[in-house]
């Protein structure tokens, strides 16, 4: 239940992104979002990106014939059977996984995950940090810490915000 209200809510997102700035090449009528729910859960990640980079991101893993089930796969390990058998030095180890094509798109899609899950930290960071200097010195702040007072008040800017995953594909819900 909680993954068709996620993937209506981000439909519903795109949407109305689509509507007020297309952005690329890809227009409304080349790209239709709801055709694929699934993917739209498993790119949940992507929900900051313009349309036109989500549609280009699945069209690149549909072309190397990864599915959202494989790519899911490997965001729930956060890439660790990927980098197992990369530093195995097996001569193509990349064949088990589809071949080196679609190693280096699962890869990407999982540094994509990592940098959206450092965003969410730094959001979170910023908005305890400012609850922080509410009630103490940037110095003290800055001490506790382990960073320069100047850098307290640059990690306190920006926000939690709504449009972050709420929960890591590997969380047990």
């Amino acid at each position: 239940m909680g993954q068709r209200l996620l993937t209506a809510q981000l439909t519903e997102l795109i949407i109305q992104y689509m509507k007020c700035n297309p952005g690329g090449d890809i227009s409304l009528d080349s790209f239709d979002v709801r055709a694929d729910p699934e993917w739209l859960r498993v790119l949940a990640h992507r929900q900051r990106e313009p349309v036109a980079v989500l549609g280009a991101v699945i069209e690149r893993f549909g072309a190397a014939g990864v599915t959202p089930e494989i790519v899911e796969s490997h965001l729930q390990d956060a890439g660790d059977r990927l980098y197992a058998a990369a530093a195995s030095g097996r001569v193509s180890w990349s064949a088990d996984f589809g071949g080196d094509h679609a190693v280096a798109l699962i890869a990407a899609e999982v540094s994509a995950l990592a940098s959206h899950l450092v965003a969410r930290a730094a959001g979170i960071r910023a908005a305890s940090i400012e609850a922080l200097l509410e009630e103490y010195s940037a110095i003290t702040v800055a001490s506790s810490l382990g960073v320069a007072r100047q850098k307290v008040y640059e990690l306190a800017k920006g926000s939690v915000g709504t449009d972050f995953m709420k929960t890591t594909p590997w969380s047990p819900e």
